[in-house]
């Protein structure tokens, strides 16, 4: 696997500022990869990772999975790119799929997931953009999958007004759970929060019918 002085100076030849972001890679992405493992996640089911960053769990999730069943959507195309450089700086034994995209548009894998995971990414959309993920993924997900996802309850600290730098920083603002149990009921899905804990957030758990 690759260290975090890798990363950073991977990150650095891209121009992206060295963050948090690069400091808890391995952290965040040993995480993610737990928390889908306990609720459901095996080797031979095919995993949609939305705010995918720069791999941060692909490069975990890949060794996992079977040839060919990650894949990886972003909006921030720089951190597309730096994952394509970190994934060869790992040598991933498997085929992957990334995608830049700033516009939900999961179908362009030409997938039916069984899992996905968008770790902080509700937490930077606005409420219109929760639902349209959300919306977006209901089309892509197989009956009986599950949506893996972090969230924050009330007003969320924000550090400085541009994300990696670059782009407007946003913050979802919801008052409780229910706004996921809304949701989840205006698309026909089950929302849980699941007895997984998070260093930061709040974990939340849509299942599709």
């Amino acid at each position: 696997m690759i260290t975090s002085a890798t990363i950073v100076d991977a990150a650095a030849d891209h121009n992206l500022v060295p963050s948090e972001y690069f400091a808890h890679f391995e952290r965040f992405g040993l995480w993610q990869l737990d928390a889908l493992r306990q609720v459901g996640l095996m080797p031979h089911h095919s995993l949609l990772d939305v705010g995918c960053g720069a791999m941060r769990l692909g490069i975990y999730a890949v060794p996992y999975l079977s040839d060919g069943l990650y894949c990886g959507v972003d909006a921030f195309e720089k951190y597309i790119e730096l994952g394509e450089d970190l994934a060869r700086l790992a040598h991933l034994p498997k085929r992957y799929h990334l995608l830049a995209c700033e516009d939900f548009c999961f179908e362009r894998f030409g997938v039916r997931f069984d899992f996905a995971i968008a770790q902080s990414v509700f937490t930077h959309l606005s409420v219109a953009d929760t639902r349209r993920c959300i919306a977006a993924t209901k089309k892509v997900m197989q009956p009986g999958a599950r949506f893996l996802f972090t969230y924050l309850v009330g007003v969320p600290p924000t550090v400085g007004f541009l994300y990696a730098g670059v782009k407007p920083m946003r913050r979802l603002t919801i008052e409780s759970d229910r706004f996921f149990a809304d949701i989840a009921a205006e698309f026909g899905l089950t929302f849980e929060v699941p007895p997984i804990s998070h260093p930061t957030q709040q974990v939340g758990l849509f299942k599709y019918p």
